[in-house]
């Protein structure tokens, strides 16, 4: 009988064996499931930490590039004999040429750019509008276009026009102020900036005296007819476009509020030499001082079926280089 037992004991502290080892190991691989969600947890957060990590030291890289960053060395615009013979080439080019040149005034640009590239980028920039002005440019008739800046950051360019020897404005002129009258109405916050020097003194037995400037007849002649006398700026020293240009820069850029964009109300025929000294101005400042003082956005033209002065590419070269410092 004992004999019999032993079998049936040996077997069941087996099964007692096996079963044990089953319950251990169902317990071990239960502990590895719910260790997992945490062991994933401690290694999205190592990613995440390397992630932030990264990113900090791409923040503190950023941050330390944008402190390497040279800040801007005013400097005037000037030429040498590198430079020099290169840019009256292309000024050249372009009077006798117009834009049938532009692929010889670009190889000149890019002769410019390897002695001085600076004022070559700014060359490239100013006989790009150059051309522009000269076949693409849209000049609107009688009135600006709707959606210009409703504010005070829009100004209204008048160039002046040259004056009797009485110090009376010529038609065309007063053509001009019934246009910028009609655009002061239609921008009713915008701002007026007339420009123009004393120019009845090239006249007669007057000449060489100091007479009115344009700029102060314009404002008498606008003010009596309706526009707000501090709405309008003026410039009243200059003798050329060219002298419109430069003079009226300074003014622009330091009005209160501060002016961003021109529109420029003239004569048709005359907007684009305006367009070009203007803009060639603004990028000269650009290079010298870093800041460019306004951006022209827009224009508008009077028609003059007779047109007392007649601007040639020869008067816009000769300007141009005025503007520009070219001797």
């Amino acid at each position: 009988m004992k004999k019999s037992l032993f079998p049936i004991l040996l077997i069941s502290a087996c099964c007692l064996v096996v079963s044990c080892g089953k319950k251990s190991e169902n317990i071990t691989s239960s502990r590895a499931i719910e260790e997992t969600p945490s062991s994933n947890a401690s290694s999205s957060f190592s990613s995440s930490s390397k992630a932030e990590t990264s990113h900090s030291s791409s923040s503190e890289a950023s941050s330390i590039e944008e402190q390497k960053e040279p800040v801007f060395q005013q400097r005037e615009l000037s030429y040498d004999g590198n430079t020099l013979p290169l840019v009256n080439e292309m000024i050249s080019v372009f009077e006798k040429k117009g834009t049938k040149g532009v692929s010889e005034i670009d190889g000149l640009l890019s002769e410019l750019k390897a002695k001085d590239h600076d004022i070559g980028e700014l060359w490239k920039k100013v006989m790009d509008h150059w051309e522009y002005v000269s076949s693409d440019l849209l000049v609107n008739q009688g009135e600006l276009p709707s959606g210009l800046p409703k504010d005070e950051s829009l100004c209204l360019l008048v160039p002046g026009f040259q004056l009797n020897e009485d110090g009376s404005m010529q038609p065309e002129l007063i053509e001009r102020l019934k246009l910028a009258k009609r655009c002061a109405l239609q921008y009713p916050k915008a701002r007026l900036l007339l420009t123009g020097g004393p120019t009845s003194v090239f006249y007669g037995e007057k000449a060489g005296k100091v007479g009115p400037a344009e700029a102060d007849v314009m404002a008498e002649w606008l003010i009596s007819n309706g526009v707000e006398a501090e709405r309008i700026m003026r410039e009243n020293k200059s003798m050329t476009t060219s002298e419109n240009a430069m003079l009226s820069a300074d003014i622009i850029k330091n009005a209160t509020p501060k002016i961003r964009y021109l529109a420029i109300i003239s004569s048709d025929y005359h907007i684009p030499t305006v367009s070009l000294l203007f803009y060639a101005q603004a990028e000269r400042m650009y290079y010298e001082t870093g800041e460019r003082p306004f951006e022209i956005i827009s224009n508008a033209g009077c028609f003059i079926e007779e047109r007392i002065e007649n601007l040639t590419v020869f008067v816009q070269s000769e300007f141009l280089k005025e503007v520009m410092g070219v001797p």
